[in-house]
């Protein structure tokens, strides 16, 4: 798998969590917030922020998704 495989995925999520905060883009978002990104080591680095984002994420709702079963399974 190449790097860009890897990458398309995340930047979907990435939308998707834009996409519930009232931003339709990555671009429209970074416009927003007045974000360029120019050379290669910031693409790198806002690659990464993204991966970053997105794992913070999942952590969150698998967090989540746990405490739930353990207040289902007290309940019982």
């Amino acid at each position: 798998m190449n790097l860009l495989d890897f990458i398309k995925p995340l930047q979907n999520e990435l939308r998707q969590i834009l996409n519930m905060e009232g931003y339709n883009s990555i671009e429209e978002y970074m416009s927003m917030k007045e974000l360029k990104v120019e050379t290669n080591e910031e693409k790198i680095a806002f690659i990464l922020g993204q991966m970053a984002i997105i794992e913070s994420i999942l952590q969150s709702l698998i967090l989540e998704e746990g405490n739930e079963e353990l207040l289902v399974g007290e309940e019982e």
